[in-house]
């Protein structure tokens, strides 16, 4: 402790420096879900995959319902439950914030 002249103390603040671990690969999760689900410049990395294994990426050639949106379920979904699983983990608990967002907007869409 640091003393002042007017007996007032200051602690000196170590902040804990959070591990990564299984709850930061929630980031990573989250980081490919947005990469597959939406398009850059006209270019979804999500619909060349479908493309190139034989999936139809549109329900109706190339507009209707977009799948790719509903295949980034596969990657929203586990990043929330491994991040609520982990919540001491770096990045954990942004990666819940986004993915509740993505979620909630996909359910909405």
């Amino acid at each position: 402790m640091v003393s002042m002249n007017k007996g007032i103390s200051i602690k000196k603040v170590k902040r804990k420096r959070k591990k990564i671990g299984t709850g930061s690969v929630s980031f990573i999760l989250i980081v490919l879900g947005l990469l597959w689900a939406f398009s850059f410049a006209n270019f979804s990395i999500g619909d060349e995959i479908l493309k190139s294994i034989g999936l139809p990426a549109w329900s109706n050639g190339s507009t209707g319902i977009h799948y790719s949106v509903f295949y980034a379920l596969l990657f929203f979904i586990p990043a929330f439950v491994i991040s609520i699983r982990r919540p001491n983990h770096f990045l954990s608990k942004t990666s819940r914030n986004i993915s509740v967002i993505c979620l909630q907007s996909i359910y909405c869409f």
